[in-house]
């Protein structure tokens, strides 16, 4: 959805103000939305951010302007900074207005949500309200305008449900982001040619989450049975060998672990009885599904998971990619390409500080909702004040694992020639390891896979560097590459918004989900798949629920 805006009636809205304003900047956010509402004619959420559009616009003439314009132009205007001009033209830019507005020829600015797609439509939360102090996006310290009842730090998958079961519940909700884009550590990419999308994060649904499957029916999407067959490289020639079967034999009689915790690879080093696929198979599947470390990963905890959970069994993808799920729980006000900075919290309240697109912005909300991955959250990327003791512990025994994700595009799927049907594809020694297609969509693409110890032997590669490796580790499988088209990638420990793919429990680490995710004062509250204790740790499942839980227990 746009919203077309004559620039004389935007330019007649912002400037028409008495010079009284100059002195009374308390009230210029409201006399803004009313003459937006006036002179444009367009209101609720769409008015709210068309508002913050013309704050911004406003800022580049230093000051209030002093007298009335005729829009038509006839009308004699002043500013106190004449060096500007008075010219919209001059003081609009587009880069500026990136998620705001756009430049349209000479004519017209046009509004767009902060996703081109126009799903969102923001909670409208720019009225005057006496008390309430907030400076969004805007060096305006004295504006006032009213509070949302929770912030919630994170436009991810755990986020964006929290917000949404929040909204819900009536309450008022603004969820802050760092990146251009939701979705966090999904990221669905659409390209030119290509019937089926590329995720560069999370791609598949693992078991049959309730969760997943009732918000993907409720986006009008489904989820789609993913095919399965594997191929192993073994002395030099692919061969069919059920990979989590083979792993899980590793799994039987391990009452030990119910006296001592281990890491993952001493507890397989002591173990008796197996065979040297089944140890090179269990550690592969630690490494690369778990993306873990198994000299860190708790013994303990990977055997629970394994035994306990279905994602080793059904898995799917969301029909269309997980893009339809998130934005249809991207109703709340949004704002992209907000980076918090600083959390300063006591109980009843919280502040928010941080950049957006170069200015400094700061919110308050009575609670607040923190859905920032485990990486971050262990990097003090972001200031609490005061500083979160409690949660430390819990911080030390999870860790997030990485994972450098590519997708290798071709002329043809030349392995379908081989080996029709099949899904997976894995090399164990190779740099990167595990290949899989789009089954049962057929396009001609790979997606290569490196957790754990093989993504740590990528970092700081690269660009070209990393390709070469997925290359050569292709060429290991199939003994060619055919014809690339296309190479898109990304390091989610390189990923300063992620500094990691997802969670997994260190030796010791008993209790540390639940630790992470229990609430502070009753005003600070914990989401992210590092914080679900329901058996999906590590998957949008687990984001979801967690989202939910934090949401429930806020209401």
């Amino acid at each position: 959805m746009e919203h077309r805006v004559e620039k004389a009636q935007l330019y007649h809205a912002l400037h028409g103000f008495p010079a009284r304003l100059a002195s009374e900047p308390a009230q210029l956010g409201g006399e803004i939305e009313k003459a937006l509402h006036r002179h444009v004619g367009i209101g609720g959420g769409v008015l709210g951010q068309v508002a913050d559009q013309a704050l911004r616009l406003e800022r580049r003439f230093d000051d209030v302007v002093a007298a009335d314009r005729d829009p038509a132009g006839g009308g004699r205007h002043e500013s106190r900074d004449h060096a500007h001009g008075g010219r919209l033209s001059r003081a609009v830019r587009a880069e500026e207005a990136e998620h705001f507005a756009a430049l349209d020829g000479e004519r017209n600015v046009v509004y767009r949500p902060p996703r081109a797609e126009g799903l969102r439509q923001p909670v409208d939360f720019y009225h005057a309200k006496r008390g309430a102090e907030l400076s969004p996006n805007y060096n305006t310290q004295s504006l006032r305008i009213i509070v949302p009842d929770v912030i919630v730090i994170g436009a991810g998958a755990a986020g964006l449900a929290a917000a949404d079961e929040l909204a819900h519940a009536g309450r008022s909700v603004l969820v802050v982001e760092a990146r251009s884009r939701i979705g966090g550590r999904c990221w669905t990419c659409r390209f030119p040619g290509l019937s089926a999308p590329v995720e560069l994060g999370a791609e598949f649904i693992h078991g049959r989450p309730p969760v997943t499957l009732a918000l993907l029916q409720r986006a009008g999407s489904a989820a789609l049975d993913s095919a399965r067959t594997q191929r192993f490289v073994t002395d030099g020639r692919l061969r069919a060998i059920d990979a989590f079967a083979e792993a899980r034999k590793a799994m039987r009689n391990t009452a030990v672990l119910k006296v001592k915790d281990w890491s993952f690879a001493t507890f397989l080093a002591r173990k008796r009885g197996l065979s040297r696929r089944t140890r090179s198979f269990a550690r592969m599947m630690v490494e690369g599904f778990d993306a873990a470390d198994p000299a860190r990963a708790s013994a303990r905890a990977i055997v629970e998971e394994w035994c306990a959970s279905p994602q080793l069994g059904a898995q799917f993808r969301p029909l269309g990619g997980y893009s339809a799920l998130l934005d249809s729980l991207a109703g709340s006000d949004v704002r992209l390409q907000s980076v918090v900075r600083e959390i300063r919290w006591e109980r009843g309240s919280v502040e928010v500080r941080g950049e957006c697109l170069g200015t400094r912005f700061r919110h308050r909300a009575p609670q607040a909702i923190v859905s920032l991955p485990l990486g971050v959250l262990q990097s003090d990327a972001v200031r609490f004040i005061p500083a979160l003791k409690e949660k430390r512990p819990a911080l030390k025994k999870l860790a997030s694992g990485p994972v450098v994700k590519i997708a290798l595009r071709f002329r043809a799927a030349f392995w379908e020639e081989e080996h029709p049907g099949v899904a997976f594809f894995h090399s164990p020694a190779a740099a990167f390891p595990t290949f899989w297609t789009p089954l049962p969509t057929r396009v001609p693409f790979l997606i290569g896979w490196a957790g754990g110890p093989k993504a740590v032997r990528l970092a700081g590669l690269k660009r070209d560097e990393v390709v070469r490796c997925a290359l050569h580790s292709l060429r290991s499988i199939f003994g060619r590459q055919g014809e690339l088209v296309a190479i898109h990638a990304h390091d989610w420990q390189a990923d300063p918004y992620a500094r990691g793919a997802y969670s997994y429990v260190t030796v010791g680490g008993e209790g540390a989900r639940q630790a992470l995710q229990a609430p502070l004062g009753d005003t600070l509250y914990f989401a992210g798949e590092a914080t679900d204790t329901q058996g999906e740790a590590g998957t949008v499942a687990g984001a979801l629920q967690s989202g939910l839980l934090a949401a429930r227990q806020l209401i």
